[in-house]
């Protein structure tokens, strides 16, 4: 279902009796939840409390896992439509991936050069080739703090960058697609405390033209970019900070 909105539609999502079972397991049971745009919404808890199903839900990533079933309702505003993502059909899921964009844990670059890690995704989810192509890629590293350390060796191997570097380039790809949802998945929790903070600082410099939902296990992390905190355990979130106004 999909429904024509005013542009100052106040939340990004909006989750209705949203559970998810895998093999019979619930691990995710959100009977109401709201979230604004333009926000960094944190999501904490202990390993096993469903924070990274929980993410998944939003791009319905949970799908690629068999013995997977989700009920309820996800309604995301995208654009200037309120969607219900859970009664789209699997042939429009690629388009709700590249508007609700996922970073993961562990930087996924593709085999190839740091130019082709941009290029592919542009090709098959946008159709750009050539010169728009080129500006867009520009654009996406340069937004990820990137396009310095790359541009002279843009057709390196991508498995050359270091780790942080690995993840910025993760994070250029994502942006690539022209998201309004980023998905963040524990996305410094490989990386050194120096370049953790430069991933932190370019999340705060991005707040207000993404909306992000991020999974963190550090507390300091959670209170230096929250703008809402939501603690899980046992499935459930068991408490909402608004830590921002």
């Amino acid at each position: 279902m999909t429904e024509t909105l005013q542009q100052d539609s106040s939340y990004a999502a909006r989750l209705e009796n949203l559970k998810v079972d895998f093999s019979g397991t619930t691990v995710v049971d959100v009977p109401e939840l709201n979230m604004e745009q333009g926000l960094i919404h944190v999501v904490s808890g202990p390993s096993g409390s469903g924070k990274t199903s929980l993410l998944r839900s939003f791009n319905r990533l949970n799908e690629c896992f068999p013995h997977c079933r989700t009920s309820g309702r996800i309604h995301l505003t995208l654009g200037n439509q309120r969607i219900d993502i859970q009664s789209l059909p699997d042939t429009r899921l690629a388009a709700l991936r590249q508007k609700v964009a996922m970073v993961f844990q562990s930087p996924n670059v593709l085999p190839g050069s740091i130019a082709h890690n941009l290029k592919l995704p542009l090709k098959v989810t946008r159709n750009l080739k050539g010169a728009e192509a080129e500006s867009t890629i520009r654009k996406s590293l340069q937004q990820a703090k990137l396009w310095d350390d790359v541009r002279e060796r843009i057709n390196h191997p991508a498995s050359s960058l270091s780790g942080g570097q690995q993840q910025r380039l993760c994070l250029a790809r994502a942006l690539a697609l022209d998201p309004e949802i980023l998905l963040l998945d524990e996305p410094t929790a490989s990386l050194d405390p120096d370049v953790t903070g430069q991933i932190e600082n370019l999340l705060l410099e991005l707040r207000g033209r993404y909306t992000m939902i991020l999974v963190s296990h550090s507390r300091r992390q959670t209170a230096r970019l929250a703008d809402t905190h939501y603690r899980c355990e046992n499935a459930k979130i068991v408490e909402i900070q608004r830590l921002r106004s």
